[in-house]
């Protein structure tokens, strides 16, 4: 091979690897616009691309506190026995949040709230092993994030719970098919859950994205053992 022949094979192969670099590195600053750690303790990310910040984990110190305070509050009010903490069941409910939060962020950027599911009482990785209640609500980016305002929300369905038990002792089932003065269906399955007798230890995690001023924040507590079983009375 002449000089002048491998003098152009080294710069035809420089070239190639200066355009390999480049790519590499085009994929590289592409990822950087999202940039997401998973964790045992939770889920953070961020989006260059429109500003977006997001963060989940398992409730900890004052908030959790405050968060079992609330529903102890609500059972000693019917005569029941105080709920204790799992950080067990906790990740568990992280676990879920960390499945959907793809969701909760779509629906964040089309300004709307999350439609929540439920994990699935069948099979699968995701089955349900324990009672469930879910929240979601909007708030301005500059406040503080409470997780007890869940329970807040769940806590307002006592008063179509005890107008039904005026009627007869409540069981799981009764308020199917009835409608309360707005002519919507009465729920009452976040409440009788929290005063579910049987009902020892409760886990909590709370997610939330921040995106144009709004903060969009979504609870998930499990409960242990499970209540809502149809056709009992809670307590």
């Amino acid at each position: 091979m002449s000089l002048q022949r491998a003098g152009s094979a080294c710069l035809l192969g420089l070239a190639l690897v200066l355009v390999g670099y480049a790519a590499q590195l085009s994929v590289v600053r592409a990822q950087e616009q999202r940039v997401e750690v998973v964790s045992k303790t939770g889920i953070e990310g961020n989006n260059l691309d429109n500003g977006e910040m997001y963060h989940g984990d398992i409730l900890s110190g004052a908030k959790k506190d405050a968060f079992l305070k609330a529903h102890n509050e609500a059972r000693k009010v019917v005569g029941l026995e105080p709920l204790t903490w799992s950080d067990d069941i906790a990740r568990y409910s992280l676990d879920w949040i960390i499945e959907n939060h793809q969701s909760y962020l779509d629906a964040a950027r089309a300004g709307t709230l999350p439609m929540l599911k439920h994990r699935p009482k069948g099979e699968g990785k995701f089955k349900q092993k324990y009672g469930e209640n879910l929240a979601c609500w909007n708030v301005p980016e500059s406040i503080e994030t409470h997780a007890s305002k869940a329970i807040s929300a769940w806590l307002r369905e006592k008063a179509a719970f005890d107008k039904l038990n005026i009627l007869k002792p409540y069981v799981v089932g009764d308020e199917a098919g009835k409608t309360d003065d707005k002519g919507e269906a009465i729920r009452v399955g976040h409440y009788t859950q929290i005063v579910w007798k049987e009902t020892t230890k409760i886990g909590a995690a709370m997610f939330y994205v921040k995106l144009n001023g709004k903060k969009t924040v979504v609870v998930a507590c499990n409960y242990a053992p499970p209540g809502n079983v149809l056709g009992r009375k809670p307590y």
